[in-house]
């Protein structure tokens, strides 16, 4: 049986982890002092894949929304907060991703290349945040990583050309990345190797282990 059979049952196994992760570790008795610390992982064993993550942080209400699928758009479901800003996500083809915070970090734009797309009315004057993006038009790890390298960067939402996060990703076929900015700015893909059964990622960005929490 192959995982692409089972959409819908690894979309129901991380949920369940990263709902049950993040109000335990969330509540008042579990906050830790370190603020947005958190831990992403994936791991597959022959056609079994899980992706989860715990979120260490002081607010314990995960909320849940969907994103449903269209000619031109992968169906989504989110995780995140009230305001609907997302903290992690599955789309209908297994993939998937989750963002540890970071310390500040510069950020090359690279303006060149082609602007990224805005969501559609009311919320025409948005860029769509890459992750977000990556759901919508990706299914698997190669097809992200080609889309990640088409955008200008503006679509991470850089404060004075700078990013504060990383993210992992993982798909249906048990392939992941860490997609981080290195010492020079310049995007870097952290893959899992073929021999290895999986990849986690923390507070500490995998490309420059000097930018860390």
């Amino acid at each position: 049986m192959k995982n692409k059979a089972y959409p819908y049952i690894r979309t129901a196994v991380s949920l369940a982890v990263l709902i049950l992760t993040t109000q335990v570790l969330c509540s008042p008795e579990h906050i830790d002092p370190v603020p947005g610390s958190c831990t992403i992982f994936s791991a597959s064993i022959g056609d079994k894949v899980l992706f989860g993550n715990n979120e260490d942080y002081y607010k314990p209400k995960t909320y849940l929304w969907t994103d449903p699928a269209t000619a031109e758009k992968y169906g989504c479901v989110y995780l995140g907060f009230k305001d609907y800003s997302h903290q992690g996500g599955i789309n209908e083809k297994g993939l998937c991703f989750d963002a540890n915070a970071l310390p500040k970090a510069k950020i090359n734009l690279h303006s060149e290349l082609a602007p990224p797309p805005f969501y559609a009315p009311p919320y025409q004057d948005y860029m769509i945040w890459l992750p977000v993006l990556i759901l919508r038009k990706a299914a698997t790890i190669e097809e992200a990583i080609a889309l990640v390298k088409k955008y200008q960067r503006s679509n991470w939402y850089p404060e004075a050309g700078t990013i504060k996060y990383q993210l992992n990703l993982a798909d249906a076929n048990g392939d992941a990345v860490v997609i981080s900015v290195d010492k020079s700015g310049e995007l870097a893909f952290t893959r899992k190797e073929k021999a290895d059964h999986y990849l986690i990622s923390t507070n500490f960005n995998r490309a420059n282990q000097d930018n860390a929490l």
